[in-house]
């Protein structure tokens, strides 16, 4: 479904489980950070989670081919700032014109 959520989470193993367990037929895209087995708190303090990361991810999948919108949503919440994910920097990285993220929810 290209109108589905963009789910962006990590690829340690209890993380991406217990994501996964929770969507209980939910319709939804999981964007899957390489972050080394660690876990989505600690990936963001070691610099594995964050802006960047999904910016690389996003291109190397070509979600914009996937999705209809421009929404991404950190598995642990609407924390943002804490995962170090900067909607901005998206956007200023991708360029407006090559239909970014810019709405991080």
């Amino acid at each position: 479904d290209a109108d589905a959520p963009v789910l962006v989470t990590a690829n340690y193993k209890l993380s991406f489980d217990h994501l996964r367990s929770q969507m209980g037929g939910v319709d939804a895209w999981l964007l899957v950070l390489d972050t080394r087995g660690i876990n989505v708190w600690c990936a963001a303090g070691k610099g594995t989670f964050g802006t960047q990361e999904v910016i690389g991810r996003v291109r190397m999948v070509r979600l914009d081919k996937v999705v209809n919108h421009r929404k991404l949503t950190p598995s642990m919440g609407k924390m943002p700032n804490c995962f170090g994910l900067k909607a901005s920097t998206m956007t200023t990285t991708m360029g407006a014109n090559r239909n970014t993220y810019t709405r991080i929810v």
